[in-house]
């Protein structure tokens, strides 16, 4: 099974979502991070949405700096 990972790192925070597709995966980003926002009383566009960033993942598979590691059998 495949998803995607999406995720923003500010300079006090990181902050990640997940999704079935990559615009969901941005979606839930984008709504965690305008929440975030809120809760902080931050400027509506206190973040960049070209600084997110978003890689599919596959469950089971193991991973390495953001690269899926090769296994022999």
């Amino acid at each position: 099974m495949t998803f995607f990972h999406a995720e923003y790192t500010s300079r006090n925070f990181y902050f990640d979502a997940f999704g079935a597709t990559k615009a969901l995966a941005i979606e839930a980003l984008r709504g965690g991070l305008s929440a975030h926002g809120r809760q902080y009383r931050l400027e509506a566009d206190w973040y960049h949405v070209d600084d997110i960033a978003v890689r599919e993942v596959e469950m089971g598979e193991a991973y390495r700096d953001c690269q899926k590691i090769k296994r022999s059998k």
